[in-house]
């Protein structure tokens, strides 16, 4: 099955767009705006450019699939069956049974692939992917695949993986609500800066000394704020007194 090859940083979506692709009349699903014409390049090369093709997706580390309109799994890179190494592939299985442990019956809530193979649309979603050992969760992009009369006759899915990124998200943004808590129960004013000497936190403490809102200094200079002109030039006199 030959593929548009995936440029090297491209991100899943841009890659996923480039796999949208016709059928010829060979049968070979090929991209529709850069279809290979084997009169102008010699049909003895067109196994070798299949091949080519082939090794990119089997190499590649985002997966990729070929379902069908009844949800069957027509083929899949090598990252996908590592992922899914418990299933045998080799009767086209119904994609949610055998991606889902314990198996569903019927066919995700969230699937991309369904609306894609309906409306013929790029669709995206992030899955909740039950399995032994515990949730798994997938981004997915479905692409369509059409005939030479634009019917949809499949679906490609590019799968990654996100589940780390998930987690690291989830405990910071856990991490995130504890500091809040804990600065704004503070009797002092807890104030922190970016790397311009900017205010990016400032809790209730520091509204109460200084007088201004959070969202009236988020963003803005420190040093105008919390060191009025008089008081810097009062500091510098005093520091040129003890240390002349």
């Amino acid at each position: 099955m030959p593929i548009q090859q995936r440029a090297q940083g491209d991100s899943a979506e841009s890659f996923s767009k480039k796999l949208t692709g016709t059928t010829s009349d060979s049968g070979r699903i090929v991209d529709a705006k850069e279809a290979v014409d084997p009169v102008q390049i010699g049909a003895e090369q067109m196994p070798a450019i299949d091949e080519m093709y082939r090794g990119v997706v089997e190499n590649i580390a985002i997966g990729v699939t070929l379902i069908s309109p009844k949800m069957e799994i027509l083929t899949l890179n090598s990252q996908m069956r590592n992922w899914f190494k418990h299933v045998d592939f080799s009767n086209h299985p119904i994609c949610y049974r055998v991606f889902n442990d314990p198996p569903r019956e019927e066919i995700c809530s969230y699937c991309p692939t369904c609306k894609t193979l309906q409306d013929g649309e790029v669709h995206e979603s992030l899955t909740e992917t039950p399995t032994k050992n515990g949730t798994v969760n997938f981004r997915v992009i479905s692409s369509p695949i059409r005939d030479i009369e634009g019917k949809v006759i499949a679906a490609i899915e590019m799968v990654e993986d996100v589940t780390e990124r998930r987690r690291i998200e989830e405990s910071l943004r856990e991490s995130e609500e504890k500091f809040r808590a804990l600065t704004d129960a503070a009797l002092d004013a807890i104030i922190l800066t970016d790397e311009k000497g900017n205010i990016a936190s400032w809790n209730a403490a520091a509204t109460r000394i200084f007088g201004y809102d959070e969202s009236e200094v988020l963003g803005k200079a420190a040093k105008p704020l919390l060191v009025p002109d008089w008081k810097e030039e009062f500091a510098r006199r005093y520091i040129e007194m003890v240390f002349p």
